[in-house]
């Protein structure tokens, strides 16, 4: 199922998951949740034939390569919106940057206590071991915002290398096996 993951509800927004139906169980709808948990007047947009959704997407994408307008169009919003996360990025970074000082300071701080205790009363030790993933998960996520920032600062989207790829969608589509299809759409698809 090509969209399994992908596809959100026009209606409500949420992702769609395949839907099985008949004897063999294939799945040949797409289903929203929404709709799925809390019945079918919540959602309007609640079922989508598989096939028929897949092949609309897929002929819209392949109409939109050939549209060097509507590429130039998506390009400058897909930079646009990078630039736009830059200073949330900043201020996201900053935030953890000072979260991870504070569980460093407490970290210091619990081991200092320790170190005055004789061994019977050293109780901490699971407090020690949580401040240590808190750090390592923190240290982890600065890591990865730092990677996206730089990459929001130093890449642009070239609307002419899009052009190119784009064009050429339904030589590679064709010889694409569903994996690599359904790669290549999470690509594409915001």
């Amino acid at each position: 199922v090509l969209f399994d993951g992908l596809a959100k509800c026009g209606a409500c927004g949420a992702k769609m998951s395949p839907a099985p139906s008949g004897y063999r169980r294939q799945y040949s709808y797409y289903l929203c949740p929404t709709s799925h948990a809390h019945g079918p007047a919540s959602c309007p947009g609640s079922v989508v034939p598989a096939i028929a959704f897949e092949a609309c997407v897929i002929d819209r994408l392949r109409q939109l390569g050939r549209d060097r307008n509507a590429v130039a169009i998506a390009v400058a919003e897909a930079d646009a919106a990078m630039q736009a996360r830059i200073p949330e990025l900043l201020k996201q970074i900053r935030r953890a940057e000072q979260s991870r000082r504070g569980l460093e300071r407490h970290h210091t701080t619990v081991i200092a206590a320790m170190d005055r205790l004789r061994p019977e009363e050293k109780t901490q030790l699971g407090e020690l071991e949580e401040l240590d993933v808190q750090r390592h998960k923190a240290t982890q996520w600065i890591a990865r915002a730092r990677v996206e920032l730089l990459s929001a600062r130093t890449e642009r989207v070239s609307v002419d290398e899009h052009f190119v790829a784009l064009t050429a969608f339904d030589r590679e589509w064709d010889g694409l096996g569903h994996a690599e299809r359904r790669k290549r759409l999470a690509l594409l698809l915001p």
